[in-house]
């Protein structure tokens, strides 16, 4: 394990819409590995060139606070953890650093680093608004806690297929599948079969956040080795529902398209009430607002229960 590369990535500021100064250290990490990258108008940092081979995606930002950032200077590996004082930033730093640990010796990987994925996952809605990754085989997301998940089809992320691949690899570093919370994989399923993996952070946004090294160590092992044995293309999940309007009413619901003639009209030009995207929304009448499947599924995340549901709108969503 590369250990200043990864004190030197925890030791970055990085909220959300401030990740700057962990962009311009990315960017100079695949300077120095001499590996090309572009960067969108969002700051999204991506290499997606290299056709046949697993696209590798973690986001840039973090949940911390000022007083985090402020710090950052003081975390410090102990023993077999990373740790300081508040939001340490594992969620996703560990992605991070598996990444550009994978890249110095893998050069013919496509990778994503996305921005403001802890704020609905816009940096990742932006960036694969209208592209193509069809000449790429699968993608992994390295944004997942704990060290024993692989969130592919009961997120409907990626095919079944996928999921088995993983599994008789991962069975090897104590994963198996499991289901889970938002990602940007909620919005790379749109065009790639794809799975989130634990990557070794504990209790996620809280002052009590850790790194247990040796569950990053294993996953960055799991994540390399796949690379090296699964050549397979996977095709993408099923389309995720979309949301409709009936023309004459207010009401929303959850429908099939097959279903739909010319009175029901696509609601992708309504904002999301939490995130602001303009993506396929639903209108929710106990919050009185739009809000998008993957700020739902993050809301849900957040509370234990979701009391203020109704039946219908909780199978509306899958819960």
């Amino acid at each position: 394990m590369d250990k200043k590369l990864l004190l030197e990535i925890f030791r970055i500021p990085s909220m959300s819409s401030f990740e700057e100064r962990m962009a311009h250290y990315i960017k100079n990490k695949l300077n120095e590995f001499g590996i090309p990258y572009e960067e969108d108008e969002m700051g999204n940092i991506f290499n997606i060139s290299h056709k046949d081979r697993p696209l590798l995606s973690s986001h840039m930002d973090t949940v911390q606070d000022v007083t985090d950032t402020l710090l950052t200077d003081f975390i410090n590996i102990k023993g077999n953890y990373l740790s300081g004082y508040g939001v340490v930033g594992g969620d996703d730093k560990c992605g991070i650093y598996i990444i550009l640990e994978t890249l110095k010796n893998r050069k013919d990987v496509n990778f994503l680093f996305s921005v403001q994925e802890e704020v609905g996952g816009l940096g990742s809605s932006g960036w694969t608004n209208g592209r193509n990754l069809d000449d790429i085989l699968y993608g992994l997301v390295l944004d997942r806690t704990g060290n024993s998940d692989i969130i592919c089809t009961q997120n409907n992320y990626g095919i079944k297929d996928l999921e088995i691949f993983l599994y008789e690899i991962g069975k090897d570093f104590g994963y198996s599948p499991a289901s889970g919370t938002f990602s940007d994989a909620d919005n790379l399923n749109d065009l790639i079969s794809c799975a989130n993996l634990s990557v070794g952070y504990y209790n996620a946004h809280s002052k009590h956040e850790f790194v247990n090294l040796s569950d990053l160590e294993d996953s960055f092992k799991f994540v390399n080795s796949v690379i090296t044995h699964v050549h397979e293309k996977f095709e993408g999940p099923k389309p995720k529902q979309k949301w409709y309007r009936q023309a004459k009413s207010d009401n929303f619901y959850d429908y099939d398209l097959a279903d739909f003639n010319d009175q029901f009209i696509t609601m992708e030009d309504i904002e999301c009430s939490s995130c602001g995207a303009q993506k396929p929304t639903t209108y929710l009448s106990s919050i009185n607002d739009f809000i998008c499947y993957s700020c739902a599924q993050m809301l849900k995340s957040e509370l234990d229960e979701l009391t203020f549901l109704s039946e219908e709108e909780e199978q509306a969503f899958g819960w």
